[in-house]
């Protein structure tokens, strides 16, 4: 993965600044999009066929809910 990212940082475009492994996945924006786009769909109508979203969302909540009881652990 670290060297897929630092190839993928070689585009100027996207650069490598936030290509870094961690817990879960987009920082404070992107699960906040997210839920936005869901938010959206759901009153357009079609919020059923992004269901898939909230999963990913839950999915990345578990993970950094995992972290923080695994250091309160240590």
């Amino acid at each position: 993965m670290t060297q897929l990212a630092r190839a993928i940082g070689y585009d100027g475009r996207i650069g490598n600044k936030f290509l870094r492994a961690g817990i879960g996945f987009g920082g404070g924006c992107l699960p906040k999009d997210i839920r936005a786009f869901q938010a959206r769909a759901q009153e357009l109508g079609v919020g059923e066929s992004l269901r898939f979203l909230h999963e990913v969302d839950l999915i990345n909540q578990r993970r950094r809910q995992k972290v923080v009881e695994i250091a309160a652990d240590c």
